[in-house]
């Protein structure tokens, strides 16, 4: 399944994140579809991991 952001110009981080050996991506998005869909689209063209570890957690905890 491909996700992709609507009306989001993504390039520039892909270009930044392009440069860098990495293997993925961590954000701290709890709750922002339209935050996680951009994350999903540039780490699906980059092909590294999305890591959202707070992704639908309570703030409270």
């Amino acid at each position: 399944m491909e996700f992709v952001a609507d009306e989001v110009d993504t390039s520039p981080l892909i270009e930044a994140l392009a440069g860098l050996e990495i293997d993925g991506l961590c954000d701290g998005a709890i709750r922002s579809n339209h935050r996680r869909n951009r994350l999903v689209e540039v780490c699906q063209k980059l092909k590294i991991q999305l890591l959202l570890p707070l992704w639908h957690k309570d703030p409270a905890e």
